[in-house]
């Protein structure tokens, strides 16, 4: 999950989840271990992970001021929907 955060005019990732991991580690307990043990750490070093700060500069444009509202995730790709500030 990705998060606007308005007040920082970021994007930032949220409760990410990791849905495969892959180990050779020894025996399958081993494995299944490390697996579980890799999955939790990398979910937690990537949770509020600051993707993308807009400038101020880029949130300027046909003489208003513009905000991020909505982020929506592709394949390849986040797209962010602006709005005019009011």
């Amino acid at each position: 999950m990705r998060l606007l955060v308005p007040a920082r005019n970021a994007v930032v990732l949220s409760e990410p989840k990791l849905d495969n991991l892959s180990s050779n580690a020894g025996t399958d307990t081993q494995s299944g271990k490390m697996i579980k043990l890799g999955k939790l750490m990398a979910e937690d070093l990537f949770n509020n992970i600051l993707l993308y700060t807009f400038r101020p500069e880029d949130l300027m444009a046909v003489s208003a001021t513009w905000k991020p509202t909505k982020i929506m995730t592709l394949a390849d790709s986040l797209v962010v929907s602006f709005e005019p500030e009011k």
